[in-house]
């Protein structure tokens, strides 16, 4: 882990990862506190969701120190067993960020 990534922001991991998506060509959205947002259903979707030639990616990012919650770890083991070989879905931390960069290319 470098000192770059140990102090980024989980809004900053955002910023790197969007920007990356966008210029590769995938399609993504993310929901801004899926607790207290304006939508129906359970709490703790994960923050982001790529798509791209049958690809899906679901994301939950955190700041390097960061913790998921019960809500976050229940949709993320929903999502991973779907049954879809291009489906994946993972916590993302900034010391990850160049790994996960290499799966969106």
């Amino acid at each position: 882990m470098t000192a770059l990534s140990s102090a980024m922001t989980e809004d900053e991991l955002l910023t790197a990862i969007t920007e990356a998506a966008t210029y590769l060509g995938w399609r993504w959205t993310h929901t801004r506190r899926s607790d207290k947002a304006q939508i129906m259903g359970h709490s703790g979707f994960p923050d982001l969701v790529l798509a791209r030639n049958g690809k899906v990616f679901f994301l939950e990012l955190k700041a390097e120190k960061g913790r998921t919650s019960p809500d976050q770890v229940a949709w993320l083991e929903e999502l991973a067993p779907c049954g879809c070989q291009d489906t994946w879905s993972s916590v993302v931390y900034p010391s990850q960020l160049d790994w996960l960069l290499d799966k969106l290319k």
